[in-house]
């Protein structure tokens, strides 16, 4: 099976669209916005390759579910004319290679790095906040007082 997925992107306006991954040329940074011309702020894989969710009804392709700042609706028909999203304070990826998850700020410089467990056992960009989140959710496992088992 080859992979398969796609990008989920804002620009700096807050527009929101998603592109296949096998259509865009890296990096994806240097797309521009569809819809205004803006620069890319923040983008995320999807990798569908195995599905979107598990037997469970979990999601396990990475998706991450954007928070809405503004919507312009039409007054005769209610129809969204425009959806502008709140944009994260962060971009983590993953180095299968390295086993290492590494925080990027907005402009793409490092912010924090950690060698961890693959995603399918830690997915900290979905269920953490922030590396601190993290680090005391990894020492409470490591310390073995409680089990906190697995965060997904």
């Amino acid at each position: 099976m080859s992979f398969e997925g796609y990008y989920q992107i804002l620009c700096e306006r807050g527009h929101y669209w998603t592109e296949d991954v096998y259509l865009v040329d890296d990096p994806v940074s240097e797309l521009r916005c569809p819809k205004c011309g803006g620069r890319v702020v923040w983008y995320n894989l999807v990798d569908v390759t195995n599905g979107s969710y598990d037997e469970d009804g979990n999601r396990i392709d990475g998706y991450v579910e954007l928070e809405i700042e503004e919507e312009r609706v039409c007054p005769l028909c209610n129809s969204v004319l425009e959806r502008r999203y709140k944009i994260p304070e962060y971009i983590v990826k993953y180095d299968w290679e390295e086993e290492v998850w590494t925080d990027f700020d907005r402009e793409g410089r490092v912010i924090g790095s950690r060698k961890v467990p693959a995603p399918d056992e830690y997915d900290v960009s979905s269920k953490f906040k922030s590396w601190e989140e993290f680090d005391k959710w990894m020492e409470e496992k490591k310390k073995g007082k409680r089990n906190v088992g697995n965060p997904l």
